[in-house]
């Protein structure tokens, strides 16, 4: 339903709410992180409790409103190889006052491999942070490369 009120009118609105946990996750798929821009997608019965987020650098997606245990769907593609699936439980990462958040890594396995568990509770250790790109100079002097740090001649 779209409720669109006028200046200083009182509209009665009901909508579901949604009560879970946040969690950052670390996802791999063997050796390497799933890849930057991947759609991690919860896995439900109830077609109401439509959770996902986009995986960002380094594997590590956000999400909220996550049940003690469940599966993700991770997707970057259409075929079998481009996706993978984690199976979670979040009753025993620890979470502090100051770190509300859950943080665990996960290893994301295809549908035919059994899922594995939790790979390590990084609740209490620093978040690895990916390398900084070594020559950004290279993105200015290669023609075949979009230029997409530079404005177009002329323009200031």
């Amino acid at each position: 339903t779209n409720v669109y009120p006028t200046k200083g009118a009182v509209v009665k609105a009901s909508f579901r709410t949604r009560i879970g946990y946040q969690v950052l996750m670390t996802l791999k798929q063997g050796a390497k992180y799933v890849p930057f821009g991947a759609i991690a997608t919860l896995i439900s019965d109830n077609s109401a409790d439509n959770i996902s987020s986009i995986v960002g650098d380094a594997g590590q997606v956000y999400l909220t409103g996550l049940p003690e245990t469940g599966e993700l769907l991770v997707k970057w593609g259409e075929t079998a190889a481009q996706q993978c699936q984690v199976k979670f439980d979040l009753r025993h990462i620890d979470v502090s006052a100051d770190m509300p958040i859950r943080q665990v890594s996960y290893r994301c396995v295809s549908g035919q491999q059994q899922a594995q568990p939790v790979v390590s509770n990084t609740s209490q250790t620093a978040l690895q942070v990916p390398a900084p790109m070594e020559n950004i100079e290279s993105l200015h002097q290669t023609p075949n490369k979009t230029r997409w740090l530079q404005s177009p001649a002329g323009e200031k």
